[in-house]
């Protein structure tokens, strides 16, 4: 998500009204698109798209860190700008999709600069238990996609130990990674492209890590989704 994408999402949106919400902000892997001088002109084109007299946008984001990459976009450079996209979610009183891989501690680190900042969505965590609680002081959600059907003791603890209403499930489709059936720890079912129609095998994954039900869980997940995003 960058500069490229936010007019075709937000024509998008308006186009399904009330069916589609926009979210626009600026991933770390865009950040290779522009040099880093441009950086504070692209963060005012940003703005002016949040700002705008009856825009569409509803979420502020996909941004974040990712530590993966820092010899190409330094963690400094991600920081600055995830710095001032929390900014702008807060002035506008808009929710924040994040993105945050290898960097939980910086990123825990940079939101105690933001003590009131509300309505953070963790896209396809993957940090510990311990740091998801540490981030329930901002009363974070978190939301899981087809890796929750892979083989993962840390993850499955993660989900356990969240409370209910802090979860959302997601496909991160076509990007996201495949899922496995209920039989993934022995590899038995071949993995299977991820699409929107794959919610439901992740919904049934995250009850049974849970030790729920399907059906509790898609009413669930649904509300959960629709009191993030305002909704309901």
């Amino acid at each position: 998500m960058g500069p490229d994408d936010w007019q075709a999402t937000l024509d998008l949106a308006l186009s399904d009204r009330g069916v589609v919400l926009a979210g626009i902000g600026i991933h770390p892997f865009a950040l290779a698109g522009w040099p880093e001088r441009e950086d504070a002109a692209v963060l005012q084109q940003l703005e002016a798209l949040l700002g705008a007299p009856q825009a569409p946008v509803a979420i502020v984001g996909e941004c974040g860190l990712d530590a993966r990459f820092v010899e190409a976009i330094p963690l400094s450079r991600q920081r600055a700008l995830l710095d001032a996209q929390l900014a702008l979610a807060q002035t506008y009183r808009l929710p924040i999709v994040l993105h945050c891989v290898r960097a939980q501690d910086p990123l825990l680190d940079l939101l105690q600069s933001f003590p009131d900042i509300r309505g953070l969505l963790f896209h396809a965590f993957g940090g510990s238990l311990e740091q998801a609680r540490a981030l329930l002081r901002w009363d974070a959600a978190f939301s899981f996609g087809g890796s929750l059907t892979l083989p993962s003791k840390k993850r499955r603890a993660l989900v356990r130990g969240l409370p209910a209403d802090r979860i959302l499930v997601e496909t991160d489709a076509p990007n996201g990674p495949p899922i496995r059936g209920q039989d993934s720890a022995s590899n038995a079912t071949a993995a299977q492209r991820i699409d929107p129609a794959s919610l439901p095998a992740i919904v049934a994954t995250l009850a049974a890590v849970r030790e729920e039900s399907a059906e509790l869980w898609a009413e669930r997940s649904t509300r959960n989704a629709q009191a993030f995003f305002g909704t309901m």
